[in-house]
């Protein structure tokens, strides 16, 4: 049976065809990355090494623009996927000398590289890398067969080029360079790994003359930089428990991945059982080395996310097709028992059958738009929409984790380039030393109109105590999930002014006069933390270290008050909401950051929470944690007169913002209000002697924040305990009261 154009044509339509179905899907984070400084021109991240990739990019874009919303690059993949999928067909017949092989081969890539598990992610760009790869390894075939050696300068440059998209594709060149070496071909061996290793170094080659001659050539020594630096930072937060990391981080997509592809596989197993059986041919071994390389790709990348597996599936399925294909003809020649036939082609059988199914299956569900991968992105799409509403053209912004496409969307640039993958401060402290003054610097000269919070661990606190600036909630919208936008507002007198030594040297002198108020006025808590901040921005300077140490000998001096100072575990940064209420984002050790009182309306989130009905009019009612005073304020409008309210609360800085928002003077001076801030349990057992009966409410964002503060006061008391739930679920009316439980605690907090 020979080859035809007819059934090749016919499998890379397929393939097409079959991708056609993501072309709605929203833009995926590695594609935001390279699209990054082709959309905005002039401005670069920190995604080095990719330069193939990106040159592309930059091309796309300029043809197409935005006119498509970014469907052109999904249309770009396709086209690539469907161009490796006729070479694949080719590489498998000439290697095995079976069109069979080589059919099968182009069937089991094109359906495999198109489930919903692997195209959510096929922005990657070792889509881009299929058809290079396929085709240097068919020109090496080509080649060792006693091709020209013009082959072998092929061979060289389209792995080269596979390299210049993606820089862990240098491990899919080694069994090439190897076969080269040691096939036994008729062509000089010295020759074609000379013009091989030529064509292989061409990419790079002539793209570093071109950065020498621009004036860019920095781009390599930065490249160098940042793979030392990004490496640093994986191999930071492995340790200690690096094998269990990696085995919690890698089983979850292998589970998804293998589930997937599993019919190739299958397929691939029966093809290197079957291989083995009649004896490797070194064909198959070249192709073993290839699958072997590209695992060992996927692994060195420490990346285990799904886009990347891909790189394991050209090879993958070439060997499916020489499975498929041995299997078939071992059992017709009669060459194995009839037992042995029957199980190698029930094997086979059923990959086949499953690969199909699987196929139709999951086409229907991307149709359908039902993959799992779906959700993420097109929530960054809303957000980075939103943001274009909430903005200015010309503002800047800051988005804090990996979600690049928010920038996308937003047509709003990034205030640093260094500070493109916020994965969170664990990350940033192992490859990035001195992030922290690098950020600081950057957000007070560039100021920019949003800080979009989609991942943990954003120093807030650190820019609001040495920024000098505020935070106001930027509402997103109810399509926007747990991603946060505050916009920041610099106070004027905090400004640097323009002077010698640099905009941070200004910021950190200003910071130091600051700590020096503070600890005048015995605001202990307020200087140890800008101290700390201090600090952590600058470590290396004496005069630094030396006022943390006073702040810290300045504490250790006076006892402060009981629970006056809250844990480092805890976060709380000062926010407005759109009407100008306070509220708080808070966060506890490595949870999601929530507010503390509900981002757009506070006043109103009482009412949900305690209907005015279900408060007692007469009697003694203790709050348990009120945060900024709102929900004792709502109680005490639906009060009588000689009734009391008792608020225990552990953060003095809560009770004084609660102070300034509401005017309680009347309330505290009739003695209708009394304020218990951070009171011992036997404190307030002496306070509410003779009170009467005492019902027990409160926030349980606070509780959260300081529940091992209240939960030991509530059981002395005998009152009950607010029920802590899930921090991002909406509230909920409470159910009815019970007779003897007129004050119930809260449903749940705010989102």
């Amino acid at each position: 049976m020979e080859l035809h154009a007819l059934p090749i044509s016919a499998l890379a339509a397929l393939s097409f065809a079959l991708k056609a179905t993501g072309f709605r899907m929203p833009l995926e984070n590695n594609a935001a990355a390279f699209l990054y400084p082709a959309r905005f021109r002039g401005e670069r991240c920190d995604a080095y090494g990719q330069y193939g990739t990106s040159i592309l990019f930059h091309l796309l874009y300029w043809v197409f623009g935005e006119r498509w919303g970014y469907s052109y690059v999904r249309a770009a993949m396709a086209l690539a996927s469907s161009a490796a999928t006729a070479f694949i067909v080719l590489l498998g017949a000439r290697a095995f000398g079976d069109p069979l092989a080589g059919y099968l081969a182009g069937l089991a890539f094109a359906i495999s590289t198109s489930v919903p598990q692997v195209i959510s992610w096929y922005a990657n760009s070792e889509r881009f890398i299929h058809p290079f790869t396929s085709l240097g390894y068919l020109a090496l075939l080509a080649y060792a067969g006693g091709g020209g050696a013009w082959l072998a300068l092929l061979s060289g440059l389209c792995l080269g080029i596979s390299f210049f998209l993606k820089l862990p594709a240098i491990l899919e060149t080694l069994p090439a360079g190897a076969a080269l070496l040691l096939w036994p071909c008729p062509a000089g061996r010295i020759v074609g790994a000379g013009l091989f290793a030529l064509g292989w170094v061409a990419p790079y080659g002539l793209h570093f003359v071109w950065a020498m001659i621009s004036g860019r050539g920095r781009l390599y020594g930065e490249l160098v930089g940042v793979i030392r630096r990004y490496k640093k930072a994986d191999a930071g937060l492995r340790r200690p428990r690096t094998n269990l990391r990696l085995l919690r981080t890698f089983l979850p997509n292998a589970y998804h991945i293998v589930g997937g592809t599993s019919p190739v596989w299958v397929l691939a197993l029966a093809g290197m059982a079957a291989a083995f059986a009649q004896g490797a041919d070194l064909p198959v071994l070249l192709f073993l080395g290839w699958l072997a390389a590209a695992t060992a790709g996927l692994f060195g990348q420490m990346v285990f996310s799904p886009g990347h597996w891909v790189s394991l599936l050209p090879p993958l399925s070439l060997l499916a097709g020489h499975g498929a294909a041995s299997a078939a003809g071992l059992a017709r020649s009669g060459r194995l028992s009839a037992a042995d036939s029957r199980f190698i082609l029930a094997f086979l059988g059923a990959g086949l059958v499953y690969l199909v199914a699987d196929a139709v299956r999951k086409t229907r569900s991307s149709f359908g738009r039902r993959d799992r991968f779906q959700g993420p992105l097109r929530l960054q799409e809303t957000v980075g929409q939103a943001v274009r509403k909430a903005t200015r053209e010309g503002d800047r912004i800051l988005v804090w984790g990996w979600h690049p496409q928010i920038y996308i969307h937003a047509g709003r640039p990034n205030i640093s380039e260094r500070l493109f993958y916020c994965y969170g401060t664990a990350f940033l402290d192992a490859g990035q030393p001195g992030w922290r003054a690098h950020l600081l610097e950057r957000f007070v000269e560039r100021r920019p109109a949003l800080v979009v919070i989609a991942n943990l661990g954003c120093p807030l606190r650190l820019l609001q105590d040495l920024a000098g600036c505020s935070f106001r909630v930027v509402p997103l919208g109810p399509d926007a999930g747990s991603v946060l936008a505050l916009a920041p507002s610099f106070d004027p007198a905090e400004d640097p002014e323009p002077g010698p030594g640099g905009t941070l040297e200004r910021i950190i002198g200003r910071a130091m006069s600051r700590v020096e108020r503070h600890l005048t006025a015995g605001e202990m808590g307020t200087a140890e933390r800008v101290a700390r901040h201090l600090a952590l921005v600058a470590p290396e300077r004496d005069d630094v270290r030396g006022l943390a140490e006073r702040v810290a000998g300045a504490i250790g001096a006076v006892p402060p008050p009981a629970c006056g100072y809250p844990e480092r575990d805890t976060e709380v940064v000062l926010c407005a909401t759109p009407a100008g209420m306070p509220t708080a984002l808070c966060s506890r050790g490595e949870g999601k950051p929530f507010f503390l009182h509900d981002p757009e309306d506070p006043v109103a989130q009482m009412t949900v929470m305690l209907p005015p009905e279900r408060i007692p009019p007469t009697g003694t009612i203790v709050l348990l944690g009120t945060g900024f005073g709102y929900l004792a304020q709502h109680v005490l409008d639906h009060l009588e007169p000689g009734s009391r309210l008792f608020v225990v609360e552990r953060r003095a800085h809560f009770w004084e913002i609660a102070r300034k928002t509401h005017d309680w003077d009347g309330a505290l001076a009739s003695g209708r209000l009394v304020g218990l801030v951070g009171e011992s349990a036997a404190g307030i057992h002496r306070a509410l002697a003779g009170a009467g009966k005492a019902l027990s409410s409160g926030l349980s964002t606070a509780w959260y924040l300081d529940g091992d503060y209240y939960e030991p006061i509530a059981e002395s008391l005998g009152l009950p305990k607010v029920e802590v739930k899930d921090l991002q679920r909406q509230l909920e009316v409470p159910p009815a009261a019970e007779p003897d439980s007129p004050l119930p605690p809260p449903s749940s907090p705010p989102r």
